[in-house]
């Protein structure tokens, strides 16, 4: 029983049980724009489809960055043994295929839409996730394509409304990826992943992604014209929205203050584990999280100013500064739980706010909870034993 039961878990911790849900609810969100009367076939087709396509994500993905995963998460379900890269593999593509034969049977017109999506999970799982923001651009392509394949397996063209619903995913998608570079950048410079904030810097990372989440709170503005049909429910939930968002983003750009002359200050922020309440003192990472010789968070060597106010503004930006990866995980985790809340707000303008808190407060629930049970332990391997003997990979979801 044990065997089957780590097989079990391993591909468990590989779906990703906190983000499963999204692929889904903006597939729901399309179909909803679509303006007809979908059936139940069709439903199930615009939520299965991209929810398996995410999944084919997740096993493609964990097989390309298996040898990264070995040097910064060991305990991973691949880099553990617990899961084969054959059977990564293998389970990826037939999640592929299943993806396929669904459009297929939905609207034939929608398969090459999957198949574009197919192909981009491909893309940013082999070349594009350490090539700077084209790979997060793409996962922000890949949700606007979910919004148009969602109405598509109701009608035979998505209807123009849908358009700049679209827009908005794909600005959100690509902030919301890139601020999930945040979190490892040590790890990804390691392993020569050239990440923005491996290239650019956790400052300028940051605040690209908060340009990026700005511009598509704004789009989501402007399209209240086209809500079909509940605008209040939107609005609503358009609004939680961005407050989670606003809560996110907060705690990213108080970690690196920028100081009215320009230079580069550190900030003091309260330690905010995943799952616990503040403590007092500097977020501050734990040794066993840190490479030798690695900063402090927020560790900064005082500057002397220089007498270009305008160069030392850009030579900050672009410092890589140091970010608790504990803080960096708790605010894409944030925005992990926003995004639901986003694509509920979609589902609500064309179906209505009843059926869209309908199926965002059980969503929800099981995100949330499923984060802070599992997500800690599978972004961070376990801290070295008291004795500075190796550590085990933990098998618990």
């Amino acid at each position: 029983m044990a065997a089957p039961r780590t097989a079990l878990l391993a591909h468990l911790q590989t779906w990703r049980p906190y983000t499963l849900w999204y692929p889904g609810l903006v597939g729901l969100a399309g179909a909803t724009l679509a303006g007809a009367h979908p059936t139940t076939g069709q439903l199930t087709v615009a939520w299965a489809a991209p929810t398996l396509g995410w999944v084919a994500g997740h096993y493609l993905g964990d097989y390309y960055d298996r040898d990264l995963d070995a040097l910064s998460k060991p305990q991973r379900p691949i880099p553990s043994g617990r899961l084969s890269p054959r059977t990564a593999v293998a389970t990826g593509i037939g999640c592929i295929v299943a993806v396929a034969v669904l459009a297929l049977w939905a609207n034939w017109r929608a398969v090459a839409v999957a198949a574009a999506a197919m192909a981009g999970i491909v893309a940013y799982s082999r070349v594009l996730k350490g090539r700077g923001l084209p790979g997060n651009l793409i996962r922000g392509v890949l949700t606007a394509l979910t919004v148009l394949f969602g109405a598509m397996a109701v009608q035979p063209w998505p209807p123009w409304r849908a358009l700049p619903f679209a827009l908005v995913f794909l600005a959100h998608d690509t902030a919301s990826n890139l601020v999930g570079t945040l979190r490892d950048v040590e790890g990804d410079r390691d392993g020569g992943y050239a990440t923005v904030p491996v290239r650019r810097g956790l400052r300028s990372a940051t605040h690209t992604a908060a340009a990026l989440y700005l511009a598509s709170v704004a789009v989501a503005c402007a399209a209240t014209g086209l809500v079909p049909r509940d605008t209040a429910g939107y609005l609503v939930l358009l609004s939680a929205a961005a407050l989670c968002g606003a809560g996110a983003f907060g705690l990213l750009l108080r970690a690196c203050v920028i100081s009215p002359a320009g230079r580069a200050t550190s900030g003091t922020l309260p330690q905010l584990p995943l799952g616990g309440a503040p403590s007092r003192g500097v977020a501050e990472t734990p040794t066993w999280l840190r490479h030798e010789g690695a900063p402090a968070p927020c560790d900064r060597t005082p500057q002397t100013p220089h007498a270009d106010p305008t160069g030392d503004m850009t030579q900050a930006l672009r410092s890589p500064g140091h970010l608790a990866p504990a803080l960096a995980l708790r605010a894409h985790g944030v925005l992990v739980a926003e995004r639901l809340v986003l694509a509920a707000a979609v589902v609500a303008a064309g179906a209505g706010a009843a059926p869209a808190l309908a199926l965002l407060t059980p969503l929800l629930a099981v995100s949330v909870i499923t984060q802070s049970r599992m997500r800690s332990r599978h972004e961070f391997p376990a801290p070295p034993l008291a004795d500075g003997g190796p550590t085990l990979p933990d098998p618990r979801p």
